[in-house]
C-alpha cells in the first residue's frame, strides 16, 4: 500500500496545502502505476476532537480535496482507505463515495471502542477497517480488540468482526 498520504494544515515538515496536494498526487500516480491501495491520511474534525488547536478548518473541505485528487489519478476508489474517520458522517462519505472508511479508536478523538462498534455495526462490514494510531496524544494500543469485545457484545458475526478488524 502507498500512505499514509495526505493533508494537515497542522503539518510539522510542510505547511503549504498546495505543496502537499503536489506530492498527494504524485503519490496517487504512483499507486496507480503500481497497482497499489491507497491509506489517504485525513486531519482531524475539530467538532469531534478532545484537544486544542490553533488552526482552524473544515474536515471536509479536504475529504473532498483528496477524493477529488484520487479521481484526477485514475486511482479505483475501491483501492483507497479514508483514515482517521472520526464521525458517522466522514464514515458514510469514505462509502458512499466506493472507498474504505478507517475508523481510528482514539479518545482525543472522541472515538473509544463503544463508538467505533456502533458505526462498523451500522456501516460494516465490506468497506470498514478498525485501527488505531501511535502518536504524540493519547493512544489505546488497544483499541481494536476493545472495539471487537463490544462487537461481540452487539452480537455482531464473527465473520464479520473477521473482515473489519483483521482481514
Amino acid at each position: 500500500a502507498i500512505g499514509e498520504i495526505g493533508f494537515d494544515p497542522r503539518s510539522q515538515t510542510c505547511r503549504d496545502l498546495n505543496k502537499q496536494e503536489e506530492i498527494m498526487l504524485f503519490q496517487l500516480k504512483w499507486a496507480k502505476e503500481k497497482n497499489l491501495p491507497v491509506m489517504v491520511h485525513t486531519p482531524p474534525d475539530l467538532s469531534q476532537v478532545k484537544l486544542e488547536v490553533k488552526e482552524k478548518y473544515e474536515k471536509m473541505d479536504f475529504m473532498e480535496r483528496s477524493l477529488n485528487l484520487v479521481h484526477k489519478a485514475g486511482v479505483s476508489p475501491e483501492k483507497v482507505v479514508f483514515d482517521h474517520v472520526d464521525a458517522a458522517e466522514w464514515v458514510k462519505f469514505s462509502i458512499d463515495n466506493g472507498c474504505y472508511a478507517g475508523i481510528t479508536i482514539q479518545q482525543w478523538r472522541g472515538i473509544g471502542p463503544e463508538e467505533a462498534a456502533a458505526w462498523a455495526e451500522e456501516f460494516g462490514p465490506e468497506r470498514i477497517l478498525l485501527n488505531t494510531d501511535t502518536s504524540t496524544l493519547q493512544s489505546d494500543h488497544l483499541g481494536v480488540p476493545k472495539t471487537v469485545f463490544y462487537l461481540k457484545k452487539r452480537k455482531v458475526s464473527n465473520d464479520k468482526i473477521q473482515k473489519m478488524a483483521f482481514e
